[in-house]
């Protein structure tokens, strides 16, 4: 061996590729590894060699069970798709904990997991909007990722209910509304197919949790109708569709 190399201290090491040009060495956890490439190949090694930093790295933030954070960290790992830049890296987030709530309610419908998109998004500081682009950007085709949700079951409850529930929580409605939201949906969809048919879960959500509060006359605290997630003239008409419909 090279006596400079093996005396070498190290004193130039460059603390971003741990190259030291000293010996021609890379150092890395206190090893020195004979640098037989140029600079480059050595910077793409200690590049693959650097721990991998967490998914969600603020998981206090995230309202969620540990294992469902622990199974998105999962799902992201065996996606195709590696380049997190910009905005992408938060719509990837978002997407794995989409796919692990879904796995874990296809899993055990019984287990009380509410999916909100719109909720799911603000937790990761996402715009609501982008909730389609993120699954569209990594969707099945793009990840090679396919979820393993059982299709041959539906969940126990809509969308729209789930989303409808996880409202009521947030703006204080007691738990006993949770069946009776459930049940003016159905009413709903029994009766105004047609004028709900093309609403979306949120929307729906939204004129339930309206239509309740107007049907047994409910005081809700100011500025908690900003959960509903939509305006007020569309949670309004959508209520009223409901609220005739339970009247009828």
């Amino acid at each position: 061996m090279d006596i400079n190399k093996k005396f070498c201290t190290h004193q130039k090491v460059d603390p971003m590729s741990g190259f030291c040009p000293d010996c021609k060495t890379l150092v890395t956890d206190g090893t020195a590894f004979i640098a037989t490439g140029d600079f480059e190949d050595i910077r793409q090694l200690n590049k693959r060699n650097r721990p991998k930093k967490p998914l969600y790295p603020k998981r206090a933030d995230i309202t969620l069970p540990d294992d469902i954070i622990d199974s998105a960290e999962q799902i992201s790992l065996l996606f195709k798709t590696r380049s997190n830049r910009d905005e992408k890296l938060i719509r990837r987030r978002y997407a794995c904990l989409y796919y692990a709530l879904l796995e874990a309610k296809s899993k055990n419908n019984d287990r009380e997991l509410v999916i909100n998109p719109t909720s799911l998004a603000k937790m990761l500081n996402m715009n609501p909007r982008e909730i389609s682009r993120a699954l569209t950007e990594f969707s099945q085709f793009n990840t090679g990722y396919v979820p393993s949700v059982n299709t041959d079951t539906g969940f126990k409850r809509k969308p729209c209910v789930e989303i409808a529930i996880d409202i009521a929580k947030k703006i204080g409605l007691p738990n006993d509304s949770h069946d009776l939201l459930e049940e003016l949906i159905k009413i709903s969809f029994e009766k105004k197919k047609e004028c709900l048919h093309q609403r979306t879960a949120q929307t729906i959500a939204a004129g339930a949790i309206k239509a309740l509060i107007i049907i047994h006359n409910i005081k809700i605290e100011n500025g908690n109708e900003k959960y509903l997630d939509v305006s007020r003239s569309t949670a309004e008409n959508v209520s009223a569709i409901i609220i005739e419909a339970y009247n009828s």
